[in-house]
């Protein structure tokens, strides 16, 4: 049982300070174990999830060049201004309510050689059901440059490359794949390996 009277909790730390450099980093290892082992204890596992939980799980190592990263940290910033909304909304009900989701994001700079490995999805029958339905539906009917870039985004290129390849921004690109994803019913692009784009 916790209590929280906060919002947030500032620490200002000056990194170049041994001191102060090891502090920050058992601050962080109490937030990344502690604090996500203490939340997802109560996580529900992939057999007991009702039929519309929402529940991804993805870790993947990447390649990153700072565009890349740039990119990568503008989105993560959208995600969490729509977590602080979330947590604004909820602090303003006066009713207590138990959290129902955990959210956890982890960036990390990698040491040494590692490769690439398989991405690994767990999901339920209907939804590969319907993936696999999607795959064999002949009714989607991409343009050229839906297909070109959802090609060059199958092959590993990033959607930095891919726009910039393309003459276009990161942002049209979206739009671009947001709406082919569309026609061909998945939402990632880790999912048009198991669909035919020739």
């Amino acid at each position: 049982m916790y209590e929280t009277s906060l919002q947030a909790i500032s620490v200002l730390v000056d990194l170049g300070d041994s001191e102060h450099a090891r502090l920050v980093r058992s601050l962080e290892r109490y937030m990344t174990q502690e604090l996500e082992v203490e939340h997802f204890k109560h996580e529900t596992s992939i057999v007991g999830a009702g039929k519309g939980t929402w529940r991804y799980h993805h870790c993947s190592p990447l390649s990153l060049d700072e565009a890349d990263l740039l990119e990568l940290k503008a989105r993560i910033a959208r995600v969490e201004e729509f977590i602080r909304l979330l947590n604004d909304k909820q602090s303003a009900d006066a009713r207590t309510s138990n959290c129902n989701h955990a959210v956890a994001i982890r960036v990390a700079p990698l040491r040494g050689d590692v490769m690439p490995q398989p991405h690994v999805e767990l999901v339920s029958r209907e939804i590969h059901a319907a993936r696999r339905a999607a795959s064999v539906t002949p009714g989607a009917k991409l343009s050229r440059r839906e297909r070109e870039a959802l090609l060059a985004l199958r092959d590993g290129k990033t959607r930095a490359a891919v726009a910039q390849h393309l003459g276009i921004s990161v942002l049209t690109l979206g739009t671009i794949c947001k709406r082919a994803y569309r026609k061909l019913g998945i939402n990632r692009v880790s999912q048009l390996r198991d669909i035919s784009l020739e």
